[in-house]
């Protein structure tokens, strides 16, 4: 009981002060940060007392004591000093009292529960703190931003990436977004763009992603354009169909089951709308689902092999695994020797798709060469003995001529028998293969294999008388 008491003594001093709309406001009651997604709920809070919650930026929470209750609740929002107002919400007895922050940075904040005119009846109310990942579609153009339902955002916007478009200004002071819609149904793309304002310009282009082809390329091409809205009204929303009533509308485009598109949306001169939600028509009118994260097979690889780009199915995800770099550049030197796990994710959950693969690196192939007598006479036949990995092929050539090859059988052996020699003999080992798969060449550094002939002896008659 005596510690209870000090930590609670201890949490009342250093705790923020959190800046009250009643007298009584100072019980710290606990933290009740959620899951993103997902929410968290106390059991029961009464008037006078707060909770703290961790937030991330561009994530959206809400604060609601939503449901039947007794009396009058009064949520605050405050932010981590517990004295700016980031929310307030007072809502009448028995509807409860809500509020929905997208959060501008990571950290705490904390959430107030009042009780109307400020009494404490000893009746008290669920607080229930819900997230939902914020999905940014900026930052010049970011693929793994994904529609995969028939609704979605908040989207968020970033600065320009490349020019794209015949109807987008691309200005310095505009913000824009860029969000990937696999389609799965097909039909016309009846579409909703909706801004957090009623006011301000959002221009939309539509553009189709061939199979294969990394949609930041794909938007380059003004071929790949199927449609755009350059919005002709102050509404602060963009529509393709007659679905929703948007004042800025133009017809919307047939597009087909298995086609990737990407939407890319302009707040044109930095508008009013700091986020926006995306909506497609219901049925019998195109539908989305989550991107095909499957990994196209790659390898096996030498080890001496080149880095090599891994693809999948829908491109613009990240790739996690041994040797392999965020964008997908596999390096078989760094993975190693051995077979490795790539995973591949595309989208953010609960839109998120995952693929994954294998990839085996093999050792490279060595050979060697020796000369069975490295000294004979001449018209001697000589031998050079070739030793390495079984079934290699070993390029060499002799005196410095033509390249020739020699194949090493099952116990990685090969022997080169010369004709009767004349010469000096000198093999010049240059590079070893195994044709595959996979096809790997190693070089061969060994110094030259030689043999010296020697001049025969002469023998001189001798006579005698």
């Amino acid at each position: 009981m005596r510690y209870s008491f000090l930590i609670l003594i201890y949490l009342l001093f250093t705790l923020p002060h959190v800046n009250a709309q009643c007298d009584f406001d100072n019980t710290y009651w606990t933290d009740l940060t959620p899951p993103c997604p997902g929410s968290n709920s106390t059991t029961c809070i009464f008037g006078g007392e707060y909770v703290s919650v961790s937030v991330i930026e561009n994530n959206t929470y809400t604060f609601s004591t939503c449901g039947v209750i007794a009396f009058d609740t009064q949520i605050t929002l405050y932010d981590d000093t517990g004295t700016l107002v980031l929310g307030y919400s007072d809502v009448f007895c028995g509807v409860g009292s809500e509020i929905t922050w997208t959060a501008t940075y990571t950290g705490v904040v904390y959430v107030l529960v009042d009780e109307y005119f400020c009494l404490d009846n000893f009746l008290c109310s669920q607080l229930t703190v819900s997230c939902n990942n914020g999905q940014g579609g900026g930052g010049g153009c970011n693929t793994d931003v994904i529609l995969c339902q028939n609704s979605g955002g908040p989207f968020f916007f970033g600065p320009p990436g490349n020019p794209v478009s015949s109807c987008l200004d691309f200005l310095n002071t505009s913000q824009y977004a860029y969000i990937m819609v696999n389609i799965t149904t097909t039909g016309f793309l009846n579409l909703l763009i909706e801004g957090d304002a009623t006011t301000g310009f959002l221009d939309v282009a539509v553009f189709n992603i061939p199979n294969g082809v990394d949609a930041c390329v794909a938007i380059q091409d003004l071929n790949n354009e199927i449609a755009c809205n350059y919005a002709n009204a102050f509404s602060g929303c963009n529509q393709f169909g007659t679905n929703y009533p948007c004042l800025a509308s133009v017809p919307s485009p047939f597009v087909t089951a298995g086609q990737t598109i990407m939407i890319v949306v302009e707040d044109w001169q930095d508008g009013p709308s700091t986020q926006f939600n995306l909506q497609l028509g219901p049925p019998p009118n195109a539908q989305s689902g989550p991107a095909n994260a499957s990994v196209i097979p790659a390898g096996p690889f030498c080890i001496t092999s080149p880095p090599v780009q891994l693809t999948a199915q829908d491109l613009g995800g990240d790739w996690t695994g041994p040797g392999v770099s965020l964008d997908g550049i596999f390096d078989p030197s760094i993975a190693g020797l051995g077979t490795h796990p790539i995973n591949y994710s595309i989208g953010q959950p609960p839109c998120q798709a995952l693929g994954n693969t294998t990839i085996t690196v093999v050792d490279a192939p060595v050979a060697g060469a020796s000369a069975v007598d490295i000294s004979i006479c001449e018209g001697e036949n000589g031998a050079v003995v070739f030793s390495g990995t079984p079934f290699a092929i070993v390029n060499y050539n002799i005196n410095g001529g033509p390249t020739l090859t020699i194949a090493l059988d099952a116990s990685g052996t090969a022997t080169l028998n010369t004709a009767a020699l004349t010469t000096d003999f000198t093999v010049n080992l240059i590079s070893v293969t195994i044709p595959g798969p996979p096809p790997c060449t190693s070089p061969i550094t060994q110094p030259p294999v030689f043999i010296d002939v020697n001049p025969a002896p002469t023998i001189s008659p001798v006579y005698h008388d």
